[in-house]
C-alpha cells in the first residue's frame, strides 16, 4: 500500500511540473496574405520537448495558438512564412523563450510591403521583449549595411553600435538568466558575422586599418568555448575566421591548405577546450578542403596528412565520416573505378554498374527538384539519340530522397533509358559531387575517363565522345 501511495504521488508531482505553456500570436488583417508559422527546436533537444518541428494553423482571423505542458524552460524558434496573392513569399525566423505554465504573446507588425516582424514593444513578458528586441535591430543593422556602400568606418561603427545597443537592453531589463546568455552570445554571433560577411568588401587598405576592422568587441574565447556558438548558424564559420585572420588567411578563405590548416588547428588546440566545438570548426574545415580538392598524383601523400589531422576530432563517428569522405575521393581519379554500388530501376530491382562493362557509360546525376537538370534533359536526350546503336549507355541516377516524387517526374517528363534511383545518394557522396547536374563518363572497363564532362548542350560533351567511339 506505501508503494502504490508513493506512485500516485510522483504521478500528481509529475504532472503538476508538467504545467501548461501557451504561445499565441497575431497577424496584420486585410492584407490579402497568407501565413504559415512553424515551431522548431532550436538544437537536436530542447528540455523535455525533444526534437520539435511543428507547423501551427493560422485562424482564419489570422491568429495561431500552440499548447503543451512544459516542465523546463526552451528557447524555441518561431518561423513565420508569409505568402502574397501574387506567389511572393518571405519569412522571418525569431527565437522566443517558452516558460512552465505561462502564455506569451506574440503579436506581427507590417514591415515594408512583404515582410511582417514580431512588435517587442507590446510584448509584456521582459525576457521575451529584450530577446525580440535584439533580434529587430539586428535585422535593422543587416538592412542597412545591404543597402548602404560599403565603408570601413561607417560599417565598424554601425555594427559596434548595435553590439553596444544590446549591452544596454541587458543591463536595463530584468531578464532570464538563459535568456540573457542567449542574448549575450546572439549579439557576438551577429556582430562577427556582420564583420566578416560586409569585410569581403575590404580593399586597398592598410594592415594597421584593417586590423581596426576587425578588432573584437570583447574577448571572443569565451564565446567559442561554449557550445552554445554551436546553435547559430554561422556560428563555426565565424570561428574559422577568426582562425583564418590569425593565420594570415583571407576571410572565408576556401582554397587553404592542409599546412595552414594544421597551423589553425594548432591555434585552436592550444585555445579552446570544449571538445564539442573543436571537433566541429576542424571538421568544418577539413570537409571544405575535400570540396574544393581535386585528387592528384600527390593524392597518398594528401591523404596520410589529412588523416593525421583528423585524429583531433574526438567524437569518433565523425572522425570516422570526415576521413571516408576524403577517402573517396580516390574515385575522382581519372583510371578510377566506379564505385561498388547497386541502384534501383523504376520497378524496384537492383542493377550494378558492373552490368554496363563492355560500354562506355556516361553517367546524369540529377534529381526531380533540380531546375537547371530538368533543363538540360533534352539536349541530352537528343544526344542519346545521336549515339544510338553505338557502344555507349545514358544512365540517369536520380538522388531524389523520395521515390514517388521520383517516379511522378520520370513519367511527367516521359523520361525512357536507363533510369535509376539513389535514395541515400551514395554515389554523389564517395564522387564528391556537391551540384547537379553532374555528368561523369566512364570507359568500358569502368574507369574513369571524365570527373565532370561539359554540360549535354556544350559541343564539348560531343566531341569529347566522338573521339572515344
Amino acid at each position: 500500500m506505501k508503494y502504490i501511495i508513493l506512485l500516485l504521488t510522483s504521478l500528481l508531482f509529475l504532472h503538476a511540473s508538467q504545467a501548461k505553456s501557451i504561445l499565441q500570436g497575431s497577424f496584420p488583417k486585410g492584407t490579402g496574405k497568407h501565413y504559415t508559422v512553424y515551431l522548431k527546436s532550436l538544437d537536436k533537444t530542447v528540455s523535455d520537448l525533444g526534437v520539435l518541428d511543428e507547423e501551427i494553423q493560422v485562424r482564419p482571423d489570422n491568429t495561431f495558438t500552440f499548447e503543451t505542458k512544459l516542465s523546463n524552460p526552451a528557447l524555441l524558434h518561431l518561423i513565420v512564412v508569409s505568402e502574397s496573392a501574387d506567389g511572393n513569399k518571405s519569412n522571418i525566423v525569431s527565437v522566443v523563450y517558452l516558460e512552465p505554465g505561462k502564455k506569451l504573446t506574440v503579436p506581427y507588425s507590417p514591415m515594408g510591403n512583404h515582410w511582417v516582424q514580431p512588435d517587442y514593444s507590446a510584448i509584456k513578458d521582459r525576457s521575451n521583449r529584450a530577446l525580440l528586441e535584439v533580434q529587430a535591430r539586428a535585422l535593422t543593422l543587416n538592412k542597412e549595411l545591404y543597402d548602404l556602400p560599403f565603408d570601413p568606418i561607417h560599417t565598424k561603427a554601425r555594427i559596434q553600435q548595435f553590439y553596444t545597443e544590446s549591452e544596454r537592453i541587458l543591463t536595463s531589463k530584468k531578464i532570464n538568466s538563459d535568456v540573457q546568455k542567449y542574448i549575450r552570445f546572439y549579439s557576438f554571433d551577429q556582430y562577427n558575422t556582420a564583420l566578416y560577411r560586409f569585410g569581403m568588401e575590404l580593399k586597398n587598405i592598410s594592415e594597421s586599418d584593417k586590423s581596426r576592422y576587425y578588432q573584437q568587441a570583447e574577448d571572443p574565447v569565451p564565446f567559442f568555448n561554449d557550445e552554445l556558438v554551436l546553435s547559430f548558424y554561422n556560428g563555426v564559420s565565424n570561428i574559422v575566421n577568426y582562425l583564418n585572420l590569425a593565420t594570415d588567411q583571407p576571410v572565408h578563405s576556401r582554397r587553404k591548405s592542409l599546412t595552414h590548416i594544421a597551423q589553425q588547428n594548432q591555434l585552436l588546440q592550444q585555445h579552446l577546450f570544449n571538445t564539442q566545438v573543436k571537433d566541429k570548426v576542424l571538421e568544418r574545415m577539413l570537409n571544405s578542403f575535400g570540396a574544393s580538392y581535386r585528387a592528384e598524383n600527390n593524392f597518398e601523400e594528401d591523404l596520410k596528412t589529412y588523416t593525421q589531422l583528423a585524429q583531433h576530432i574526438q567524437d569518433t563517428m565523425m572522425r570516422g565520416e570526415t576521413i571516408e569522405g576524403f577517402e573517396n575521393l580516390r574515385y575522382t581519379l581519372k583510371g578510377a573505378k566506379w564505385p561498388d554500388l547497386q541502384f534501383r530501376t523504376a520497378d524496384g530491382s537492383l542493377i550494378h554498374l558492373d552490368q554496363f562493362k563492355g560500354q562506355y557509360v556516361l553517367i546524369d546525376v540529377w534529381a526531380s527538384w533540380c531546375v537547371p537538370c530538368i533543363k538540360m534533359l533534352p539536349y541530352l536526350h537528343e544526344l542519346e539519340q545521336q549515339y544510338k546503336g553505338q557502344n555507349i549507355a545514358f544512365i540517369a541516377l536520380s538522388i531524389d530522397a523520395d521515390k514517388t516524387k521520383w517516379q511522378n517526374k520520370t513519367k511527367e517528363l516521359k523520361l525512357g533509358g536507363h533510369q535509376l534511383l539513389d535514395q541515400q545518394g551514395a554515389f554523389a557522396k564517395k564522387m564528391n559531387i556537391t551540384g547537379i547536374p553532374h555528368y561523369i563518363l566512364y570507359d568500358p572497363e569502368g574507369k574513369l575517363v571524365s570527373y565532370k564532362t561539359a554540360l549535354p548542350n556544350n559541343p564539348e560533351l560531343k566531341k569529347l565522345l566522338d573521339s572515344m567511339l
